[in-house]
């Protein structure tokens, strides 16, 4: 769905960063949720939506997404590119979001571009590091 590139100084942190973006990306998809039923029928559904050790995402026993992170050291900092996936509307293999939250007709409604201004306010990151790749 979209990778980003961060550097970091302090290896020690390393680990913590694809947990925090799986958190990241799930409080991105509450958010991305409400905004398209007010009555929070949808966001109900939800309930399910958890991280699997150590970087998927399953909605109750189907995977729906996940975080894989690659580092390389390079004068003195870590490099770390983050990649996300996460099932918005697109058909198999697996459960996607369109299908939990009952939006399978509206096309527009489900989109992987508004999940991701979505994650962008929860994560409060800057758009320039992001990279969108549409699968």
């Amino acid at each position: 769905m979209f990778s980003f590139t961060d550097t970091f100084r302090d290896g020690r942190s390393l680990p913590c960063v694809q947990y925090l973006v799986s958190i990241a990306l799930i409080e991105a998809v509450k958010s991305y949720v409400a905004t398209l039923d007010p009555g929070d029928t949808y966001l109900a559904q939800l309930s399910e939506l958890k991280i699997k050790w150590p970087n998927d995402l399953y909605f109750g026993n189907e995977k729906i997404g996940g975080v894989l992170c690659n580092s390389n050291f390079e004068n003195g900092e870590y490099f770390m590119t983050i990649g996300v996936g996460f099932n918005v509307s697109n058909e198999g293999p697996g459960i996607n979001l369109a299908n939990i939250i009952g939006c399978t007709g509206d096309v527009d409604m489900m989109s992987r571009e508004r999940l991701l201004v979505h994650f962008l306010g929860v994560a409060n990151m800057p758009m320039s590091s992001f990279t969108l790749t549409v699968y």
